[in-house]
């Protein structure tokens, strides 16, 4: 029997105290080869299963903020601005035919498309529209004033032996759809006024002037003309006499209904021929070259024809400017 069995045997069966175990020792940090571990850490199985464990939560908490979001951008968009409608800018274009010619005429008249002209800058607008004074239309010339560049007592003596008649009258003619004007002289006929015999003045193209105003004579390169002759009817002293002009420009201002007209104004010349035309005035007869500050012998060197310049060459025009306003009157349109 061996010595354990035999030592169980004498103590009555009774088993020896087992020995304690010897103390787990660790070194101190800087004994060993190993630092201290420290506290116990979460070891990889149990950290991968808390992951796995969250996993779900995270995702469902993922897909709940996308929708919310994609919701609260949804009412944001619906939702109207408090600013108002958005702003638009409307941009309206016009384009008016500067060039004077057929078109402008047509305008006039009503019946032609305008802006077909060529040259010049002063046109009708073309739209074809009638003008209240495309008709036959005539007026007197009323309260007639004569002032500079006409020379000061030529101007003055015009002005005596204008007053109280009609020097000229404004004719308007609506002939083929197209509106025409002269300005001259007239005398009562059997059926209204008349231009008198061997005296009747070209009719020119009438196209829009400024400020809604009526003229034939277009800017310099365009196709209308002054009107080449026309006359003055006066009453001097011996009673009455014509006095030719030449190179005439006019420019009417008719009422809203072309039944007057407010003004006219007109630039013209005195012929060469009537500077030695005598008129018999109140205060003594003289010619218009003497009104006009030369005698018709005298030779010059200026030839502007500027009042109060010196003596004018005898053969060259003499330069007026005269106004007045428009009364309508019967014209006997048959004589044209």
């Amino acid at each position: 029997m061996g010595p354990k069995l035999l030592s169980w045997v004498r103590n009555g069966f009774t088993p020896p105290a087992a020995e304690p175990a010897p103390a787990r020792r660790y070194p101190p940090a800087n004994e060993g080869q190993f630092p201290d571990p420290g506290p116990p850490r979460i070891g990889h199985n149990a950290c991968m299963a808390f992951l796995r464990s969250m996993l779900p939560r995270v995702v469902v908490a993922s897909l709940l903020g996308f929708a919310l979001s994609g919701v609260v951008l949804a009412a944001a968009c619906s939702k109207k601005s408090d600013l108002g409608p958005p702003v638009t800018h409307t941009t309206t274009s016009t384009h008016s035919n500067s060039t004077t010619g057929s078109g402008g005429q047509g305008g006039l008249g009503g019946g032609g498309t305008g802006g077909a002209g060529a040259g010049g800058t002063t046109s009708s607008g073309g739209s074809g529209g009638e003008s209240p004074c495309a008709q036959d239309v005539a007026f007197f010339a009323t309260g007639i004033a004569f002032s500079d560049p006409t020379a000061a007592p030529l101007a003055a003596a015009l002005n005596e032996v204008s007053a109280g008649v009609h020097p000229v009258t404004l004719v308007l003619h609506l002939n083929a759809g197209t509106l025409r004007g002269a300005l001259s002289a007239t005398l009562a006929g059997g059926s209204g006024e008349v231009f008198p015999a061997n005296k009747v003045p070209d009719f020119l193209t009438v196209v829009p002037a400024f400020n809604g105003g009526l003229t034939t004579v277009g800017p310099p390169g365009s196709e209308n003309d002054p009107q080449q002759v026309g006359y003055l009817r006066v009453v001097d002293q011996l009673g009455t006499t014509d006095i030719e002009i030449g190179h005439v420009r006019w420019v009417a201002t008719p009422d809203a209904t072309c039944s007057s007209l407010t003004e006219v104004v007109v630039d013209a010349f005195i012929a060469a021929s009537e500077l030695s035309h005598v008129l018999h005035l109140a205060g003594g007869d003289q010619t218009i070259g003497d009104l006009a500050g030369f005698q018709a012998s005298d030779a010059g060197a200026n030839d502007s024809g500027v009042a109060g310049g010196p003596p004018n060459p005898g053969n060259l025009p003499q330069p007026i400017h005269f106004s007045f306003q428009g009364e309508s009157v019967v014209f006997d349109y048959s004589t044209l």
